[in-house]
């Protein structure tokens, strides 16, 4: 979200997908006109932009907004397979036309992709969608500042593991859900906060 002239606009990158249907440009929301989006377009030729996708999560971190995984149009892997999830990052910022690529991602690859190439393009945890990325303070491993924290998403299968970076470079495995705890769809969960939502309504 940015402040302009005194009112807040919310900023997303490619909202509006289908299963079928990814897209890479950004849209900026005005609260005060809900149905008024618009495009956000850049005044220079050849600004780069993350491959379009979705599924996707993005975070700010120190003033830039991170766009991280998602599900986009077949592509060749390092292990030259073809698939459709990513383990990418990427970073802009204001006014989000320009896109960089992380291409140094560092961390434990050891866990989830001990073959891929370090440092390079592809993040150490697996290719997924349809997961969490949020921006939180955090003490793991010595952080005492803001950090990426990254959870979950389909690679393939539904994951409920934890990541932590605090520059969007390294990735860190954090750990994964207590022991024991099921590793839980997107509809899953929010079929468990509605529960709790009916709950606290009763109260």
């Amino acid at each position: 979200m940015r402040l302009l002239g005194g009112r807040w606009s919310l900023r997303i990158l490619g909202l509006f997908c289908s299963w079928r249907l990814a897209h890479n440009q950004p849209a900026a929301y005005d609260p005060l006109r809900p149905s008024n989006w618009a495009e956000v377009r850049g005044s220079s030729i050849g600004e780069s932009r993350a491959p379009a996708r979705n599924g996707h999560a993005v975070a700010m971190l120190d003033g830039k907004m991170f766009l991280v995984a998602g599900r986009s149009n077949t592509y060749q892997n390092y292990d030259t397979s073809f698939r459709t999830s990513r383990a990418d990052v990427w970073h802009a910022s204001p006014p989000f036309t320009s896109w960089v690529q992380e291409l140094q991602l560092t961390g434990d690859f050891h866990v989830q992709q001990c073959d891929a190439v370090q440092p390079g393009p592809v993040a150490p945890f697996y290719a997924r969608h349809g997961h969490c990325l949020v921006s939180v303070r955090a003490a793991y491993y010595g952080l005492d500042k803001d950090a990426l924290l990254l959870l979950g998403g389909f690679a393939p299968d539904p994951k409920n593991d934890v990541w932590l970076s605090s520059d969007g470079s390294m990735w860190r495995y954090a750990s994964c859900a207590e022991k024991g705890q099921k590793e839980r769809t997107y509809k899953e969960r929010e079929r468990e906060r509605e529960r709790e939502r009916v709950k606290e309504r009763r109260v």
